[in-house]
């Protein structure tokens, strides 16, 4: 089921593990700001990564797996309401 993360929202990470192909997970990619993290479902198709949205509207974004500074599994959002 597609996650739904609601202004105000809570994501819960599983930290310094790593998401196997196919998770959700946590992105920080290097270059974007210190805070500027995206949830991206993550497949590593060595030497890259591939971040998908849920919404097929948006492109796989690719970047080199040394790019991604974090990635952490995403095991559970909590809305509010």
């Amino acid at each position: 089921m597609e996650p739904h993360i609601r202004d105000g929202g809570y994501v819960v990470v599983q930290r310094e593990v790593r998401p196997a192909n196919g998770e959700l997970a946590l992105i920080l990619v290097e270059g974007w700001a210190a805070d500027e993290y995206t949830i991206k479902i993550f497949y590593d198709r060595a030497p890259n990564a591939e971040l998908r949205s849920y919404n097929s509207d948006y492109k796989p974004l690719i970047f080199p797996l040394s790019q991604i500074l974090r990635a952490e599994r995403v095991v559970h959002i909590i809305n509010n309401n």
